[in-house]
């Protein structure tokens, strides 16, 4: 793996991204359209609201032969959390022959955009939804789209644009072949950089010339050794908070800790008489665990956000930001749940 430093890389569509200069805060949405120009991808609410600004966020899977995608807000999510993954943006769906991908197609036959403010958010999170699940419900199809807010069409017919689009399954998948040798390219070190003396040294992401920095770790190791020496430092998982506060009250930490790659925290442990979920497992991730055991928590959690909300918030997230309105907290209580 090559080593650029203060240098956010990201695959785009079979190349390497290289942002550099750009403030920590940034987010993946004013990335897109002011720096790449890919326009599609629209800024509605800047707090995860209206779907907009969907795109699509991949790592490689555990075998490394493929991608995973989640469907994300850009524009609440900061930049240098992308070191290291992929991006589709709806740019991203069309074939170099000019063929739209099948949603897009059914989209103009059925005449399911009108305005076509909010139509590349559905796309993505209708594209997304099809990555896992090539024959999707009614149901699902339209919890995929519950974060997505259209004032013109009524939704009657982007659902029936969903519905034709799955008739040939073969069709929607994405190829990212070309990205897979790219991501292993790029991808993030699963052990701590050391000095000579032994000593863990935290790479950051981006430091500025002031030394505030965003530091993506990959071990509890060098999660505990940075905030001994920066105590203050603001721990970044789904970023449904801080991208808040980052667009509505200008925020800006002096240190910022990303833990969407330390691996020990984005594990599930399960014992005879318990769950133990990590500080970086997604509520997705925890409404499909609960799915059997705990019906009723699941719907909770099926109602909590949106797909791409839940696809990147956490648990713990939801637990630490002592929200008077947090979801989960009264069926955690209920269910005896320590922290």
């Amino acid at each position: 793996m090559t080593q650029v430093t203060n240098t956010v890389r990201f695959v785009l569509d079979g190349r390497i991204v290289e942002a550099q200069g750009e403030r920590r805060t940034t987010t993946v949405l004013d990335y897109l359209r002011e720096q790449l120009h890919r326009t599609g991808t629209k800024e509605g609410c800047a707090e995860g609201d209206c779907g907009a600004c969907v795109v699509m966020v991949g790592e490689l899977n555990a075998a490394g032969t493929g991608v995973d995608y989640v469907a994300t807000n850009a524009c609440i999510q900061l930049l240098p959390s992308l070191d290291g993954r992929s991006v589709k943006t709806v740019e991203s769906l069309k074939k170099a022959d000019g063929t739209l991908h099948p949603v897009q197609a059914e989209m103009i036959k059925c005449h399911g955009s009108q305005c076509g403010f909010c139509t590349p958010g559905i796309v993505m999170s209708l594209v997304n939804l099809v990555q896992v699940l090539p024959t999707p419900n009614r149901q699902q199809i339209t919890d995929s789209l519950s974060g997505n807010l259209c004032r013109c069409t009524g939704y009657k017919p982007i659902i029936e644009s969903a519905t034709k689009a799955c008739a040939k399954p073969e069709a929607l998948k994405l190829d990212d072949s070309a990205d897979v040798p790219l991501l292993k390219e790029i991808q993030r070190a699963k052990v701590p950089t050391l000095s000579l003396d032994g000593d863990i040294i935290v790479q950051p992401v981006v430091r500025t010339r002031k030394g505030n920095e965003f530091v993506s770790p990959a071990t509890l190791a060098e999660v505990a050794d940075y905030l001994v020496k920066n105590p203050t430092t603001t721990l970044l998982a789904g970023s449904t908070e801080i991208g808040l506060q980052v667009n509505k009250q200008f925020s800006r930490p002096d240190h910022i800790m990303y833990l969407g790659n330390v691996a020990e925290l984005r594990q599930v442990t399960e014992t005879s008489s318990a769950w133990r979920i990590g500080a970086a497992v997604s509520l997705t991730q925890v409404e499909t665990l609960l799915a059997q055991a705990y019906p009723d928590f699941t719907e909770v959690l099926r109602r909590f956000g949106s797909p791409p909300i839940r696809s990147t918030a956490t648990l713990a997230g939801n637990i630490a930001n002592g929200s008077p309105i947090g979801d989960t907290m009264p069926c955690l209580m209920v269910l005896g749940a320590s922290l």
